[in-house]
């Protein structure tokens, strides 16, 4: 059994913790979760899970395996500290991350395993890699995409269509550039941009499609993720396979295999 400790019990966490209660094949149990602001405003039992302000506190009443960062990307100083000094494995679900914090999660790699990924569906992971086959058999025709989330969502464009735009770029051409939505000024043929566009309303779960325009046809490729089940089950899958791996950096792509 695989314990874990969820780090932000937001929309995702409380996702993850209802995962672990209602998949009974599972072998990852949240045993824990930290969360300074709901402590402060709802109380040490609102969530079906013990419930404290740091990880340190958590770990101080608390035996786990792995932690689970489903915070925000501000909050991630405490996160790496705690896995690097205690060697606990980790996986990072939180987005929005600057390219300064990407390279200190590297350097924490070196010392646990960790896994970060934009997006922990199981489907979203498969759409990139077809886009990534895509991109490969068409070449840099010109490509487009478009994701749309919940009024609520913080960050834009979401990280999984970054990662959807470099897979298109990686796969093509390594000199496009991304464009983040078009304004009236920016007019004529376009070049060899990829267009990123971000839609925000209502409680759209998270919807991303990825459109390649050839002459005279398109193909297109989409995922709609109906509930906040599918990443709450990613990220137990994926808590599992890092309690399981030597110290690395991984993705999901690793999981899938």
């Amino acid at each position: 059994m695989t314990r874990v400790v969820v780090y932000g019990a937001g929309r995702l966490g409380q996702a993850i913790i209802a995962a672990a209660e209602t998949d009974s094949e599972s072998q990852v149990k949240v045993v824990a979760a930290v969360d300074q602001h709901l402590v402060e405003t709802r109380g040490e039992d609102a969530l079906s899970v013990p419930l404290y302000r740091s990880l340190k506190e958590a770990s101080a009443a608390s035996d786990f395996d792995v932690v689970i960062d489903s915070s925000r990307a501000d909050a991630l100083d405490e996160v790496l500290e705690f896995v690097v000094e205690t060697g606990k494995p980790l996986v990072i679900a939180a987005t929005g991350h600057s390219a300064e914090q990407i390279e200190l999660i590297r350097r924490a790699a070196e010392v646990v395993p960790l896994l970060r990924s934009s997006n922990l569906s199981l489907g979203v992971n498969v759409l990139r890699r077809l886009v990534e086959n895509a991109g490969a058999m068409l070449g840099p025709v010109d490509a487009e995409v478009v994701e749309a989330h919940h009024r609520l969502k913080v960050d834009a464009p979401s990280g999984t269509a970054l990662t959807l735009a470099e897979a298109i770029r990686d796969s093509t051409d390594p000199s496009r550039h991304f464009v983040y939505g078009r304004r009236p000024d920016e007019v004529g043929a376009r070049g060899d941009e990829i267009g990123v566009h971000s839609v925000r309303g209502g409680t759209v779960v998270g919807e991303h499609t990825v459109t390649f325009l050839l002459n005279d046809e398109i193909v297109e490729l989409r995922h709609v993720a109906q509930s906040r089940d599918v990443f709450g089950f990613g990220a137990l899958r994926a808590a599992a396979f890092v309690a399981g791996s030597p110290a690395g950096f991984y993705t999901m792509e690793d999981l899938l295999g």
